[in-house]
């Protein structure tokens, strides 16, 4: 009896999710969201391996900022305030409503 020879598998096959071309659709939100997201975080989103994810993203010129740089985008982008407690509300509100461009009443 001959023994069958097993193979060693390939990246493609050890991957749990099927190997398919990107859409259109795929490379816009790879473009919208790899500064938010790490390539683990799109896996289940984009339905693909993390490291087809990376090799996309690097294919397309979309290099990860460094962390302070990511969290400074995100503060431009959404303004988040913090307030612990109403004193401290009212210390800073002339701040907060210019921050947020409201007006007082």
């Amino acid at each position: 009896m001959s023994e069958e020879v097993k193979k060693p598998r390939t990246w493609a096959e050890k991957s749990k999710y099927p190997v398919r071309p990107w859409t259109r659709e795929d490379i816009e939100f790879l473009k919208a969201a790899y500064m938010y997201f790490s390539d683990r975080e799109l896996e289940p989103i984009l339905q693909r391996g993390w490291k087809t994810i990376e090799q996309q993203r690097r294919k397309l010129g979309l290099m990860k900022m460094e962390k302070q740089e990511q969290i400074k985008k995100l503060k431009q982008r959404v303004p988040i305030v913090f307030i612990f407690s109403k004193d401290e509300f009212e210390e800073n509100r002339n701040s907060i409503f210019e921050f947020l461009n409201l007006n007082e009443e």
